[in-house]
């Protein structure tokens, strides 16, 4: 959930949205949907282990690193 929140830009909210539950539970009856604050705190862990995997893949590179990052934020 923190994946699809994150990539579809929908708010943490979302996933206690009642109706957003209930489509869960009829895939699998046992689900336990967790709450915006797990899924704020699940994007956070994502974030900083990204981070820090990518820190470690870079730290002996001796060459020159070029970013480029586009800053248009509609999602189409």
């Amino acid at each position: 959930l923190a994946m699809w929140c994150s990539t579809r830009h929908r708010p943490f909210a979302a996933v206690e949205d009642p109706e957003f539950r209930e489509i869960l539970r009829m895939l699998y009856a046992k689900v336990e949907v967790p709450s915006r604050f797990t899924v704020s705190r699940d994007i956070q862990t994502i974030l900083d282990e990204t981070t820090a995997r990518l820190l470690q893949r870079f730290e002996n590179f001796k060459g020159k690193i070029h970013l480029c990052v586009d800053g248009w934020t509609s999602p189409n």
